[in-house]
């Protein structure tokens, strides 16, 4: 038990970076949206 507690907070702090990416991208995925939705008012 000691050992996979031990094991798991670099787990952890290994996901959050990751998050921190998948966030950024989404706002970037976004933000590209809004441009195409303002250069293409029909859609």
């Amino acid at each position: 038990m000691a050992k996979e507690l031990k094991n798991s907070p670099p787990a952890e702090v290994e996901k959050k970076p990751e998050q921190v990416l998948q966030k950024s991208v989404l706002k970037q995925l976004r933000q590209r949206q809004r441009q195409k939705s303002k250069e293409n008012p029909d859609q």
